[in-house]
C-alpha cells in the first residue's frame, strides 16, 4: 500500500489551477517558457438573460500569464466555450472570473505571484515581468491596480458576509431564500487605527410569489441601506460632533472618513450658539438658480 501521505501526480493540482477553476489538457514545453491547454472546470450552460438552456455555438481561447514554475514563463491557454441561448438567441461565455479579471493578461496566481514579488521579496518590475513573460507596462499596470485593491494606503478592508440568507420582499413581504447572485457593495465605517472599508458581499435574492412585480431583491437593514457608501455608524459619530462642538464638515469628513454622508449636508460649517441650541446649516444657492 503506498504512502497515505501522497497521492497521484496531477499537473492541475501542482501549478494550483484548481484554485481558479480550470484543468490542465496538454502540455507544450518551449525553449523560453511552458504553454498549458486549459478547459474551465464549472458548465455554465444557463442563460443569463431568461434563464433558458444554451447549446455550444463555438469556442475561443484566452491566454493567460500564469506564475512561474522555475522561472520558466508559464502561458496558460485556456479554451472558452461559447454559447447560445434557445430561447432568447443570447450568446455568451463561460464564467472566467475565478481564473483572471475581466479584459486580463494575468491569471489571479500570476497578479498574486507578482504582488508577493515586490512587497515581500523586493523584486523590481523588471524582474517580475521576465518571470511572467509579458511586457514591461502590462506587469506594472497590473501590479498597481492589485495594490489598491489589496493594500489599502492608511486603511483596513474588512470583508463581511450574512449568516441568515433568508429575507422579505420588500413589494410583498414573502420570505425567501434561493439566491439569484452575489453582489459587493463597499462602505466606509467608523475608523480603526486608520481608515476601515468594509466589503459586504450580499445576495440577491428571487421572489418566491409569483404574482409579485418584484422579481429580484436585495436584503437591506437600517444600518447598511440600498446603494449606501457608509454605514450609520459614522452618520451618528458626525452629528453628534456636530452638535457638541462647532466643527468644520469638511474636517470631520477627513478625520472619520465620512466625506460621502457629507455630500448632502455641503461643505458649510455648524456652529453651536451658546445658548445650547440645536446646529443650523449657512443657507446654500441652488446650483444653477437665479
Amino acid at each position: 500500500m503506498p504512502d497515505a501521505t501522497f497521492a497521484c501526480p496531477d499537473l492541475t493540482t501542482f501549478c494550483r489551477l484548481d484554485e481558479l477553476g480550470l484543468a490542465v489538457v496538454v502540455q507544450r514545453l518551449d525553449p523560453d517558457r511552458a504553454v498549458l491547454a486549459c478547459r474551465v472546470v464549472d458548465p455554465d450552460v444557463w442563460c443569463r438573460r431568461c434563464g433558458c438552456q444554451g447549446v455550444p455555438r463555438d469556442s475561443v481561447v484566452r491566454r493567460l500569464a500564469h506564475e512561474p514554475l522555475g522561472w520558466r514563463p508559464t502561458t496558460l491557454e485556456v479554451t472558452i466555450r461559447r454559447y447560445r441561448c434557445t430561447g432568447c438567441s443570447h450568446v455568451w461565455r463561460q464564467d472566467t472570473t475565478k481564473a483572471a479579471q475581466p479584459r486580463a493578461r494575468l491569471s489571479r496566481r500570476g497578479l498574486r505571484w507578482a504582488l508577493e514579488g515586490i512587497v515581500v521579496q523586493h523584486l523590481t518590475v523588471a524582474r517580475v515581468t521576465q518571470g511572467l513573460g509579458v511586457a514591461w507596462n502590462t506587469a506594472n499596470d497590473a501590479v498597481l491596480a492589485e495594490g489598491k485593491r489589496v493594500l489599502p494606503l492608511g486603511g483596513r478592508r474588512v470583508k463581511v458576509q450574512p449568516v441568515d440568507l433568508a429575507d422579505g420582499c420588500p413589494v410583498c413581504g414573502v420570505v425567501s431564500g434561493r439566491v439569484h447572485a452575489w453582489t459587493v457593495q463597499r462602505v466606509r465605517d467608523v475608523p480603526h487605527a486608520g481608515r476601515v472599508e468594509v466589503v459586504v458581499r450580499k445576495p440577491r435574492l428571487v421572489c418566491a410569489e409569483p404574482a409579485c412585480t418584484r422579481r429580484t431583491f436585495t436584503p437591506a437593514t437600517p444600518e447598511l441601506p440600498v446603494r449606501a457608501r457608509c454605514t450609520t455608524r459614522p452618520r451618528t459619530a458626525v452629528l453628534a460632533q456636530l452638535a457638541q462642538v462647532g466643527r468644520p464638515v469638511v474636517g470631520l469628513g477627513h478625520e472619520r472618513n465620512t466625506a460621502p454622508v457629507l455630500d448632502g449636508l455641503g461643505h458649510a460649517s455648524f456652529s453651536t450658539s451658546s445658548g445650547g441650541s440645536a446646529p443650523t446649516a449657512t443657507p446654500r444657492r441652488p446650483q444653477g438658480g437665479l
